[in-house]
C-alpha cells in the first residue's frame, strides 16, 4: 500500500472488514478514485444505458445488488464493476468500506473504497445493456457551490445535482461522492446540504463532526433519518 492509499484509507476511516448482507435488499458500488496527490484525485462514474428499467441515462457507481454467490458486499461491488465495465484487481487496490447509506427507494448499500494503480492498462469493456459510458470527475467538484444546485423531494430528502461537462449528476450517487469529497479533503462543501447541515454550520462544527454526524444516520430510511438529525443538533 503505498503512501496515497493509506492516506485515503486515514481520511476515510475505511474498515478493512467485509460488510455482511443485513435485510434482503442490499447493494454495493466501487468508489474507485484515481490520482498521485490527494489533492488532485478523480473518481470513476458510469452513465446508465437508456434501455435500463430502473434509472436509465443516470450517472451512477460501477455496483449493484447482492447475489447469493457473493461471500460479501465488496464482492458484489468487485463482481458488478467486472461485470459492467470490464474492472478488475489487477487494475486497482482494493482499500476498505465505508459505513452504508440508505436510498430513499429503501436499497442498503454498502460503498468499497479503491484506488487505481498507476500506470494500469485499462480499455473499458462496458456491457452495453447497462452502461452507456464511463468517465472520471475531479472529486473536489463535488463541493464547488458553482457546479451545484439542488431541490427537496417530498418535503423530506434533499437531492443534489451536479452539472458536469460529461454528464448530469444528481441524488444518490452525487450525495455519496460528496461525502467522500468531504472526508478526502478535509474540508465542507460551499453550499448547504440539508436544512439542518447548512454551510455555515457546517463551517463552525468542522467536517469531522459532519461527517460522523452523516454516517451516524445514513443508514436510515429518509423520515426516520431527517426526523433524527432535527432532534439532535450537530
Amino acid at each position: 500500500m503505498n503512501l496515497v492509499s493509506q492516506e485515503i484509507q486515514r481520511r476515510l476511516d475505511l474498515t478493512t472488514i467485509p460488510p455482511q448482507r443485513i435485510d434482503g435488499k442490499d447493494a454495493a458500488i466501487l468508489v474507485l478514485l484515481r490520482g498521485q496527490e490527494i489533492a488532485k484525485l478523480e473518481v470513476l462514474l458510469c452513465v446508465r444505458s437508456m434501455n435500463m428499467r430502473k434509472h436509465p441515462g443516470e450517472v451512477c457507481f460501477p455496483g449493484g445488488m447482492w447475489e447469493p454467490q457473493d461471500s460479501d458486499l465488496q464482492q458484489t461491488a468487485l463482481r458488478e464493476a467486472h461485470e459492467e465495465t470490464g474492472l478488475g484487481l489487477d487494475h486497482f487496490e482494493l482499500l476498505g468500506s465505508l459505513p452504508s447509506f440508505r436510498s430513499r427507494f429503501g436499497v442498503l448499500v454498502h460503498p468499497a473504497v479503491a484506488l487505481w494503480r498507476n500506470g494500469a492498462p485499462w480499455e473499458p469493456q462496458l456491457n452495453s445493456a447497462e452502461v452507456e459510458k464511463v468517465f472520471w470527475q475531479p472529486l473536489h467538484d463535488f463541493l464547488d457551490k458553482s457546479m451545484h444546485s439542488s431541490y427537496v423531494w417530498d418535503n423530506v430528502y434533499t437531492v443534489h445535482s451536479f452539472d458536469f461537462a460529461e454528464a448530469h449528476c444528481y441524488g444518490f450517487t452525487a450525495f455519496i461522492a460528496v461525502v467522500v469529497a468531504m472526508c478526502a479533503f478535509d474540508r465542507v462543501p460551499d453550499f448547504d446540504l440539508s436544512e439542518a447541515f447548512t454551510a455555515e454550520i457546517m463551517r463552525s462544527v468542522g467536517t469531522k463532526s459532519v461527517v460522523a454526524a452523516i454516517f451516524s444516520v445514513a443508514a436510515l430510511p429518509a423520515d426516520q433519518r431527517n426526523a433524527h438529525i432535527r432532534l439532535n443538533k450537530l
